[in-house]
């Protein structure tokens, strides 16, 4: 069986957040347990500080400078999710993928509180979606663990798109291709004009790059 997988942030939608004040904030607290320097990228620098704090202090205290920063993260998420809004032929190409019965998700580094918030203010929750986020997952993208769980859950097989603005989705997807085995045969499509600057797009060599959602379904339906 055929099944879709969107990244959120960039792909299916615009979410106006303010990063710069949130790594701020998050570079504070963690310079405050020991682990100061420039938080970038943002989540792989919590989970960075976060092991490092766990080895020198014990797993607890790990897990509480991990939650503490995405505590800040989620907050500002859960604010600029009530201002999201769709990336140009997001809605039709999802509603005609679903109208074909193919299992669709959303596979983000996002968190979960956000997620309903911004797909109402998008437009986008009306269909339905299996969703994996950063709180449903060891490891987030490039690490294959939100590709891999989503598909499983949709499917036992067959071909399996992943589709995402950044050279983190296209790993992820290759990761997980390698996970899945031969049943599964999984492809990529890069969308352009979100996060990633074109030629880092371009570089990660996804199988098709197209210039917005809305060319999605037709890519689908071809192959």
């Amino acid at each position: 069986m055929t099944a879709v997988l969107f990244d959120l942030d960039g792909t299916l939608l615009d979410l106006p957040l303010a990063i710069d004040p949130v790594r701020r904030e998050i570079e504070r607290i963690l310079a405050a347990a020991g682990e100061p320097g420039p938080a970038r990228p943002l989540l792989v620098a919590i989970e960075r500080a976060a092991a490092a704090v766990a080895s020198r202090r014990g797993e607890p205290a790990g897990r509480d400078l991990r939650a503490r920063a995405l505590a800040v993260l989620d907050a500002a998420e859960r604010d600029a999710a009530t201002r999201a809004t769709a990336r140009t032929g997001a809605r039709e190409a999802a509603a005609e993928l679903a109208a074909r019965g193919i299992p669709l998700a959303i596979v983000t580094d996002n968190g979960r509180p956000c997620l309903g918030p911004a797909l109402a203010a998008a437009g986008l929750d009306e269909i339905r979606w299996h969703a994996v986020t950063r709180d449903d997952v060891a490891r987030t993208k490039p690490a294959p663990d939100g590709v891999e769980a989503a598909a499983r859950a949709l499917s036992s097989g067959g071909a399996i798109w992943m589709i995402g603005d950044s050279p983190r989705d296209v790993g992820a997807a290759r990761a997980a291709a390698a996970l899945l085995g031969d049943a599964y045969q999984v492809r990529t499509i890069g969308v352009l004009g979100g996060h990633a600057a074109e030629a880092d797009l371009r570089a990660a060599a996804p199988d098709h790059v197209v210039s917005g959602p809305g060319e999605v379904a037709a890519l689908v339906a071809a192959e």
